[in-house]
């Protein structure tokens, strides 16, 4: 799947106080519209049909494809250094509370009033909620240029290749082209998986490695261990994937055995080898650097799923090996 040239994907982030995951209306109603001024970098270059993950400082919220941008003029108190007046930076564990651009630091920063063109992007319809607690963290790495001050700030395409690939599909309508390979998915019945480094890749338009049988692949994990992600327990389809165990090289590895049913951010850990699976007591281990408090609490927790058929040993194996590998550096 790949985003139209002319749109592009933004993080819209809210400063939304919504307890236990529910969309509430408030100032800014983030389910049907994101409001912000032209005090905000990149206020100009957000346009209609482009996408935009909704989140907090912590969570996504939701993914939205943006219908229409209106704008009115008004007035806005902003915050400023009274010694050269520029932008100021909030410190919370540092003294003085305040700090400019030009590095100056004061305990009170000055209020002075602005005119500013307000934008409202609304997206009525158009809002795919995400009721799954899913850190932002998932994002970090798909920023072209992270900060954490700003509100928006514009994501990588590729992110749609890694996340959330069905809700995209499904507000991008007929605008966004998915390419299905059909291809014929093994079963244990009749063959055995055994895992081997044989590289069966062939290399596509713009040199990108095609997983052939990725839709049959999915359909087979979720027939062999049901329908919700296998660390998280997560339901909710448009973000589960299909995780091969030992990596893609060829068809040979789209066998059910050697995949994992994943919410998408577990997925992108799992590749990265920051989450390991015990091949005999499948016990899930997070790397040390993920420290994320939402990833502590899953840290040792079994795979679900697993009553009746159990992953390829040999394929848990060798993932084990480079976890291990990847936690003592």
């Amino acid at each position: 799947m790949i985003i139209p040239e002319t749109s592009s994907i933004w993080v819209f982030k809210t400063t939304s106080n919504a307890t236990n995951r529910r969309l509430q209306v408030h100032e800014n109603n983030y389910s049907a519209m994101y409001q912000y001024d032209s005090n905000s970098p990149n206020h100009k270059r957000v346009k209609e049909n482009d996408f935009a993950i909704l989140t907090t400082k912590e969570h996504v919220l939701g993914i939205a494809r943006i219908a229409k941008i209106e704008t009115s003029t008004g007035k806005k108190t902003i915050q400023r250094c009274p010694w050269c007046d520029k932008t100021v930076e909030r410190r919370r564990t540092k003294t003085p509370e305040f700090r400019c651009n030009g590095g100056h630091e004061f305990d009170s920063a000055a209020l002075r009033t602005v005119d500013v063109t307000r934008y409202s992007a609304s997206y009525p319809g158009y809002f795919f909620p995400i009721q799954e607690t899913i850190p932002v963290s998932v994002l970090r790495r798909f920023y072209f240029k992270y900060n954490q001050n700003l509100s928006i700030q514009l994501l990588k395409p590729k992110f749609v290749a890694a996340h959330f690939t069905n809700a995209f599909s499904s507000l991008a309508r007929n605008e966004i082209q998915t390419l299905e390979i059909v291809t014929t998915v093994a079963e244990d019945s009749v063959t055995v998986y055994s895992p081997n480094e044989a590289d069966e890749r062939y290399v596509i338009q713009r040199q990108l490695k095609e997983r052939r049988g990725q839709k049959q692949f999915r359909d087979a994990i979720i027939k062999r261990y049901g329908s919700k992600c296998m660390v998280t327990g997560c339901k909710i389809p448009d973000i589960l994937e299909a995780a091969h165990i030992n990596p893609y090289k060829g068809e040979k590895d789209n066998h059910p055995a050697n995949g994992l049913l994943l919410r998408a951010d577990i997925h992108t850990l799992f590749d990265l080898d920051l989450i390991g699976i015990h091949p005999t007591s499948f016990a899930v281990s997070f790397h040390k650097s993920v420290r994320d408090k939402f990833y502590i609490l899953l840290n040792k927790k079994k795979l679900t799923g697993i009553h009746k058929h159990q992953p390829n040993k040999a394929a848990l194996e060798l993932r084990w090996k480079k976890f291990n590998g990847s936690s003592a550096r």
